[in-house]
């Protein structure tokens, strides 16, 4: 029994600059197959190997002005140590979330990019597309409907707002929190 919890001990320490978010706390490193995928739950997952899927051109940037702030998903080689998130936060890159597989959503401006990708840790950085946003039900919907657009922590909400009835939505009601701002729109 003393060898078994010394060994587990032993195990979680040698391993404890290994870190995937989650709520739960400790989780074992995704498998090595999973190393170069980006999960996209609306079905434009992809592998950073072989470059993005193809997606609609109306949902679809292909560059930032310079200078300009936006939002990327940088996957890293590997399961995310504690040293390359802070590694990336010291290039000016803000952490919204993780997102599988060993990747965050992050905010920075265009200037930020060439620093980030010499990182030794660093895989690969794409823009976080419009198309990866939206909810595989709406893609294919052309009715009206009630839905929810969740927002960036530090979006402004009362422009998002002004932007989303110019585009003809109906603003049900909103709600601001912690951890981001929802917007219910018709």
């Amino acid at each position: 029994m003393k060898f078994t919890l010394l060994t587990c001990l032993a195990f979680i320490i040698s391993n404890a600059n290994y870190i995937r978010e989650s709520g739960s706390g400790w989780i074992e490193p995704y498998p090595e197959e999973y190393a170069t995928l980006i999960g996209i739950e609306n079905g434009f997952s992809f592998d950073t190997r072989n470059g993005e899927p193809p997606i609609p051109e109306d949902l679809k940037i292909i560059s930032y002005q310079e200078g300009q702030y936006g939002y990327y998903l940088v996957q890293f080689k590997g399961s995310i140590r504690t040293e390359w998130k802070e590694g990336l936060q010291a290039q000016g890159a803000k952490i919204y979330a993780y997102w599988p597989y060993n990747a965050y959503l992050v905010g920075m401006t265009t200037d930020k990019i060439e620093k980030v990708k010499s990182l030794p840790f660093i895989q690969w950085i794409g823009i976080f597309q419009p198309a990866y946003k939206i909810n595989i039900e709406l893609l294919s919907r052309h009715d009206q409907g009630v839905i929810d657009a969740q927002l960036y922590p530090d979006a402004d909400l009362a422009k998002t707002i002004e932007k989303l009835k110019d585009a003809g939505a109906g603003i049900l009601s909103y709600q601001t929190s912690s951890i981001g701002q929802i917007v219910y729109l018709e």
